[in-house]
């Protein structure tokens, strides 16, 4: 870097969006091929992408490489992606945590962005029964199913026909103060997010319409928590009306 590009842009914070998570689809014995395990169930793909309009090439403008930790149980369970698209396919009969590492091109200063996503293979999982009568009328049957439900920011895609399931997450990655010479040639491109939602995809992509509905649930909440709080204050300045005015009555009553 040269001494001018060495300096932070201050109070300058810049927001890259980008979508993270999983697809997997169940395996019937005709769609399994040599290469994968008998006992394996799922063949799955963590990524990570970009919900805008250039998709992926905008990711690269300032994403280096993108490392995915499997279990330890898979051969090579570090998967470095140096190229778009950031994303690893593998095979598997069980869900677990795979960490997820983002790092920025040379000259960025930035620390590597580490998080965790739980890889989804089941659209359903097991709860033990536990109501006595029911496991004497039906003893084969020791479980029920129960639908997954999606986590605070997740969005669960589930096509029972084709036996496929998608998890994907929005998040923005946010550069506080960046250095002036990766703004000027890693940052300062336009991030556009589609403007309508499209259902058809597996994934149901990020867009502007889905940022401003959004907004208007947040607009409708800090309204109903604006009214609320009005409502309380009107009500605490009744009871303190009612203390002092019973703190008086009994001041009265002992001078008399």
């Amino acid at each position: 870097m040269s001494a001018s590009s060495n300096r932070r842009i201050k109070y300058l914070s810049v927001a890259k969006p980008i979508v993270y998570g999983n697809s997997a689809q169940k395996l019937d014995e005709n769609s399994k091929s040599v290469s994968i395990p008998q006992e394996h169930t799922h063949l799955w793909t963590v990524f990570v992408k970009s919900p805008t309009v250039n998709g992926d090439a905008d990711l690269t403008k300032f994403i280096k490489k993108v490392i995915f930790k499997l279990h330890d149980t898979y051969k090579n369970p570090i998967r470095t992606i140096e190229s778009p698209p950031f994303q690893v396919t593998e095979s598997g009969w069980g869900e677990f945590e795979i960490n997820i590492k983002i790092v920025f091109h040379d000259g960025s200063s930035e620390k590597i962005v580490s998080f965790y996503h739980h890889l989804r293979l089941h659209s359903y999982y097991l709860i033990p029964i536990t109501d006595q009568k029911q496991l004497k009328e039906f003893p084969d049957q020791q479980f029920k199913t129960h639908k997954i439900e999606e986590k605070e920011g997740e969005k669960i895609h589930i096509d029972e026909d084709k036996n496929e399931l998608s998890s994907s997450f929005f998040d923005e990655i946010v550069f506080n103060e960046p250095y002036i010479d990766f703004f000027q040639h890693c940052l300062l491109n336009t991030n556009i997010l589609p403007k309508q939602k499209d259902s058809k995809q597996g994934v149901p992509p990020f867009s502007t319409e889905l940022e401003l509905e959004e907004l208007h649930r947040m607009d409708e909440s800090i309204a109903e928590i604006d009214t609320k709080i009005t409502q309380y204050k009107e009500r605490l300045m009744q009871l303190q009306k009612q203390q002092i005015d019973a703190t008086a009555s009994i001041v009265q009553g002992t001078q008399k």
